[in-house]
């Protein structure tokens, strides 16, 4: 491929990190970057705890007694 075609397809974000190689802005991003992967396993693992707790039956004492009709 010639340089032309390589320079056309490049993709801005990669083109953005390319400049600001070595700065403080790519410890910045980096650190987002981890921050968010974070934040999703932070909700992942609270939707399975959710998950957990509605699988789980409620204890005998907080079950509500349901009338049955005797013939």
């Amino acid at each position: 491929m010639s340089k032309k075609h390589d320079e056309e397809t490049t993709c801005p974000l990669c083109e953005f990190m390319t400049w600001t190689r070595n700065s403080e802005t790519t410890v910045h991003l980096r650190n987002a970057r981890r921050e968010i992967l974070l934040a999703v396993k932070s909700a992942i693992e609270a939707g399975l705890e959710r998950l957990d707790q509605e699988e789980t039956p409620a204890p005998a004492s907080r079950r509500k007694a349901k009338k049955v009709k005797i013939d």
